[in-house]
């Protein structure tokens, strides 16, 4: 199952998140990607590596929580409870 393809890019006003990468960790699915806030007028923001854990049903997410870098989101899939639905 093909569940996000490099290169995807999910933008909202708060800013936008490049997936860089998308791993299965027994039953949740990890995202890694880049986040960069809104620009201030013609300056890009700063982007920053972060992840994400998310659980699955039915083909859609039902739980996700947002993670400071990829690392912590691996960490987390790996034995830690996800607690935003």
């Amino acid at each position: 199952m093909i569940l996000a393809r490099r290169g995807l890019r999910a933008t909202r006003p708060e800013g936008a998140i490049d997936v860089d990468d998308v791993v299965t960790v027994g039953e949740r699915v990890v995202a890694e990607g880049r986040f960069e806030p809104p620009r201030d007028g013609s300056e890009p923001g700063e982007k920053r590596r972060v992840g994400a854990v998310l659980d699955l049903r039915d083909g859609r997410v039902s739980r996700w929580k947002p993670f400071q870098s990829p690392e912590e989101a691996l960490a987390a899939a790996r034995g830690a409870p996800v607690g935003r639905t």
